[in-house]
Formats: C-alpha cells, structure tokens, sequence
C-alpha cells in the first residue's frame, strides 16, 4: 500500500508556468494547453500554479 506521500510523488504535473517574456509568466495546463492564468511575479505564478494544481486535484478526489 502506498503512502499518501509516494501517491503525491508519481501524481503527474498538470500545471506549468513558462516565461512569456522579460517578467511575464503564464500558467498552462499540461492537459488542455490552454493558459489559465498569468502573473509579472514568478513567484506569484507559481503561488497560482499551486493552487490551480490543489483545486484540481480537490475535484478529482472529492468531499470524503
């Protein structure tokens, strides 16, 4: 049986965020190739792409 960490591990990457310009960031959905979202901070991009990625994941497992 697996752990909740080594399922979190192998779970694919469903959103990438890819520089688009001088401080431009969009963040992609691996499975559409639609951007979903965009930031002028890196980190900011990638505070988004963390939370599309819990939301998604939320959806997918559903209310327990």
């Amino acid at each position: 049986m697996q752990t909740l960490l080594q399922q979190r591990l192998v779970q694919k990457i469903r959103f990438q965020v890819n520089t688009v310009g001088p401080k431009a960031y969009h963040i992609v959905d691996q499975s559409t190739g639609k951007t979903r979202g965009f930031r002028f901070n890196y980190q900011e991009a990638v505070n988004l792409a963390v939370q599309l990625e819990e939301k998604a994941n939320r959806s997918t497992t559903g209310a327990q």
